[in-house]
Parts: structure tokens; C-alpha cells; sequence
């Protein structure tokens, strides 16, 4: 019979109830059997970390593992509703625009047993803000004139008011690592096992196969309820549901919307479905120089039919982009479904002067989706004479290698505007490689507005300007899709799969 998907809206959040104790059993007192658990949660993903390092890399994959491992100072609720939660901070106050006291825990220890101080917090930042990957998200900290009030007291300064602060510091390249730890083994063996202060503890990583972490018994909150948890390593989305089929996965992630009813399906299972702050689009770089004719970028834009595309790749589970960040972020500005237009296309081609065609390069990650949709892409642009070699490589190690991005595909997955955008600012060294002076100080100076009305009305120009030069042609939203097993209990759902392990177990 078929399973009823089960579809979490917007703002709402499925809360599973949290029973019975960490001994494995439940207590009965009608004398009926008492309910057993596992003592480890194996969850099928899709991704090897290429680091598990936070600062090194923010994808939902790896963010999956590390905010076991690590945790920042405080979360803000990524569905938007503007709830910060506490982690390692307890509270917070602005002394003045530039001025952020945290008060920190006073009872947390890292998993090598040493202290957490305020010492350890100004070295993550200062560490993450001279790493080149990171250093865009950390660029308006000014570290140097940060004050060490007390080993649990910290001024953190600002070059500038700030309207992103709190959701750049719940973000995973925000969370904080041992100074001592890092000092100790260096960063490339930091990376490979890290040290943190939360739930679950590093044990193992095979490269391409699998994760383990354990419980951390000393840790500062409620202890996790399972002891051990499993990632193993599963590239192939339909491989993740028979993992889901046959039992050997509780939970499975970046389940693909094709498949979420394939899911619904299996006995015993259920797909959990909900809105998250993820968007997908095809980049253009602004400094390659046949990219650079605006006339062709509006060719090959006319020529994706969005709607298409998104039903192929992700079934009817995905809405078709209608502007340049998700449309539940504040600040969205609608400009509807970019037009397709095949003859349009074809008129600029020629205007272009591309009358005969060309051969443009796409870069792809190596997941599914991006496969089915650069595939889709390729035959697309063919109508009006693009030849496409899709190149599939973590941008990283294309570029290593000497190569020049051109096009790429993407995808976000951030809840506020400033982080939503700063992919086009030229400090982010990322694929859509961008340039542009005027576009810079337009994005720096709207972080800077503390009033909500003008700062919506700064990122409404900025979206005018990207709808103009159409840089990046955003084609999708997608939900967060996960395969859930009846026997897990505690599951509670999150937009970029950043899920809580430490409340969940699963019944034998």
C-alpha cells in the first residue's frame, strides 16, 4: 500500500517524540516486553567529506557529520523565523553598533579534555578569516581590536555594522575548534580527525566508504541517546533507497525528488519532505571573455526551459525559480519564471555573433542531480547550436589543474540575503568568478543597513542588476528529501540536512 509522503510546510517542523532512556530498553510496567534500541544510527549520505574541517567547506553533506563534532556559539532557526538558540554562548548584548559581548559556557570541555575559553573562539575566527575559502564569510569581523574580556567574556568587533552577524555565526564556518588541538596536529590532520565540543566524538573516517562517530559522554548538555552513528558513504541516490529497503540504513539523505514516492513506498519507511532555503542555478564567470558578451548569456538563459528541467530532474517535488534567492528569504524580489524562448535565443545567438554555434564548458560536482540536469542543459543548448562538455570535479581541483571555469551549476543553501549573494562578490573566488567593483560595494554597503525596510530595498537593486546582466540563471527551489525508517525515534526535520543526532534512536 502506499505510504503518504510526509510534508512539512515552511515554517513548521516535525517533531517526533522522544521516548524511553539511554540503557537501550524502555521501562514496563504492565509487564509487557520492553522495547529495545540499537546502540548505533547508520545513516546513508551521499557525500565524502573532502575535509571535515569547517572552514574548509560548508556543503550540507559534510555539515551533516561536522555539527556533530563542532558547534558554534548559537544557531538562528534556518526556516527564517529569527529564533536564535544558544550553544557555546549563553547570551549576548551589543555595547554599540560595532560591539558584540558573548558570554560563554563555563562547563564545556572539547573532547581531548580541554577547557573551552574565549581564547579558543578568537583562534577559530582568526583561523577562518585567513583561510581564502572562508575568509568572505568572516570579512567584517575585525579580530585585531577583538576583546578577551575573561576566559568566559568576549568583545567581538566589527568593521562595520553587521545585519547578517547572527547568521553567519550559527553557519558551520563559524564553529569553534581547540586552539591547543590545532596547534598540536596541524591543519591537514586537523581535517582529517577533528576535535570539537559536541555530542559525538571522531572515530574513524575510510575515505569514500565510511565515518564513525561516538557518543561524548562529558558532553556540556543532554548527552546523545545512541552511542554510535554510522555514515556510510553512498554516491548513488538510487543505491541510497535500497540501503533504506533492505534495513541496513536508518536514515538516508538527499533522497532525489524522483524518488521521494519511491520512498513513501517501503514498508517500514516513510519520506519526510519539507521546504528548505536551498536553490539551484547555472552560473556564467564574469571574467572569461565569450561570457562576457551579454548578448549570449541571455541565448543560452532563453534557452533552458526551466519548468522542464526542474520537473526531469527533480519530479514534482521542486518549484521553478522565479528570482535570485529562495523566495522565503526576506528581501526576495519576484521577477517570475525566466522566459523560454527558443527563437529569442536563437535572434541573440546571431546578435552575438555566434550565428554557427560555439562549445562552452559546464563544471559539475559529481552528485546525480547535477549529472541529470547538465545532461539536460547539453540538449537544451544543442537547439541553438551550443555544443556543451560537461566537466564533472570539485572546483577546487579544476582549477588547480590550469583550467578556466566558463559555466557551472550550483547550489545555495543559505536563509539570509547577505549570504545568498555573496557568491557574486569578488572576495568569494568561486565559480561565478566575480569582478565587478560597483557590484562589490553595493553588496558590502547592504550588510551594513540595521533598518529592515532599506536594507530590503538595497537588495532589490542588487537583484535588478543580476536580473539584467543575468550572470547566474537560477532554474530551481528544491526541498529537503529524506528517507526516515518507522523505527527511528526523535527525528526532527531540518532544511539542509543538517539533522540533530544526539535526540534520535531506533528501535530493534
Amino acid at each position: 500500500m502506499k505510504r503518504t509522503l510526509a510534508v512539512i510546510l515552511a515554517c513548521t517542523f516535525l517533531l517526533a517524540t522522544i521516548a524511553g532512556c539511554s540503557s537501550g530498553k524502555t521501562s514496563s510496567s504492565s509487564g509487557t516486553a520492553a522495547k529495545e534500541y540499537k546502540d548505533t544510527i547508520t545513516i546513508a549520505t551521499y557525500e565524502d567529506p573532502k575535509t571535515m574541517d569547517p572552514m574548509e567547506s560548508n556543503t550540507v553533506g559534510i555539515s551533516l557529520v561536522t555539527r556533530q563534532i563542532v558547534e558554534p556559539l548559537l544557531y538562528e532557526d534556518p526556516l527564517g523565523s529569527g529564533k536564535i538558540e544558544p550553544r557555546l554562548a549563553t547570551s549576548w548584548e551589543y555595547l554599540d553598533d560595532l560591539t558584540l559581548r558573548f558570554h560563554l559556557r563555563k562547563d564545556v570541555t572539547f573532547h581531548d579534555g580541554g577547557k573551552f575559553t574565549a581564547a579558543d573562539v578568537v583562534f577559530s575566527f582568526k583561523r577562518a578569516k585567513a583561510n581564502p575559502i572562508s575568509a568572505s564569510t568572516l570579512v567584517y569581523f575585525d579580530l585585531d581590536n577583538t576583546k578577551i574580556v575573561d576566559d568566559y567574556t568576549l568583545d567581538l568587533k566589527f568593521t562595520q555594522p553587521y545585519a547578517a552577524i547572527f547568521n553567519t555565526l550559527g553557519g558551520g564556518r563559524c564553529s569553534i575548534v581547540e586552539k591547543a588541538a590545532v596547534e598540536k596536529m596541524g591543519d591537514a590532520a586537523y581535517a582529517r580527525a577533528p576535535i570539537g565540543t559536541g555530542p559525538y566524538k571522531f572515530v574513524s573516517w575510510q575515505t569514500a566508504a565510511k565515518i564513525t562517530l561516538v557518543r561524548n559522554d562529558n558532553y556540556w548538555g543532554t548527552k546523545a541517546l545512541t552511542k554510535n552513528v554510522v555514515f556510510n558513504v553512498i554516491t548513488e541516490g538510487a543505491s541510497r533507497v535500497i540501503e533504506l529497503e533492505t534495513g541496513n540504513a536508518d536514515i538516508a539523505n538527499s533522497i532525489a525528488g524522483s524518488d521521494a514516492k519511491r520512498v513513501g513506498q517501503i514498508k517500514g519507511v516513510k519520506a519526510v519532505v519539507g521546504q528548505s532555503n536551498r536553490y539551484c542555478l547555472v552560473t556564467f564567470s564574469m571574467q572569461d571573455k565569450v561570457l562576457s558578451n551579454k548578448d549570449l548569456r541571455y541565448a543560452l538563459s532563453y534557452a533552458i526551459d526551466k519548468k522542464s528541467l526542474a520537473n526531469a530532474v527533480y519530479g514534482d517535488t521542486a518549484t521553478v525559480a522565479t528570482g535570485y534567492m529562495p523566495s522565503n528569504v526576506f528581501g526576495f524580489k519576484e521577477f517570475g519564471m525566466l522566459p523560454y524562448d527558443v527563437a529569442k535565443a536563437k535572434e541573440l545567438m546571431k546578435s552575438a555573433g555566434y550565428e554557427n554555434g560555439l562549445t562552452i564548458d559546464l563544471l559539475i560536482d559529481g552528485t546525480d542531480e547535477f549529472k541529470r540536469c547538465a545532461e539536460a542543459i547539453q540538449n537544451m543548448w544543442s537547439v541553438i547550436g551550443v555544443k556543451t562538455n560537461i566537466t564533472s570535479m570539485a572546483v577546487a581541483t579544476y582549477l588547480a589543474q590550469g583550467s578556466h571555469i566558463q559555466a557551472a551549476l550550483r547550489s545555495g543553501n543559505a536563509n539570509e540575503a547577505g549570504n545568498i549573494f555573496i557568491i557574486y562578490e569578488s572576495a568569494f573566488k568561486d565559480r561565478l568568478q566575480s569582478n565587478n567593483a560597483d557590484l562589490d560595494k553595493k553588496l558590502a554597503a547592504a550588510k551594513t543597513i540595521l533598518d529592515a525596510t532599506k536594507r530590503k530595498a538595497a537588495y532589490g537593486e542588487i537583484q535588478d542588476w543580476l536580473n539584467d546582466q543575468r550572470y547566474t540563471v537560477p532554474f530551481a527551489y528544491t526541498p529537503s528529501i529524506y528517507g526516515v525508517s518507522d523505527k527511528v525515534e526523535g527525528f526532527v526535520f531540518h532544511p539542509s540536512y543538517g539533522i540533530e543526532l544526539a535526540p534520535i534512536k531506533v528501535a530493534k
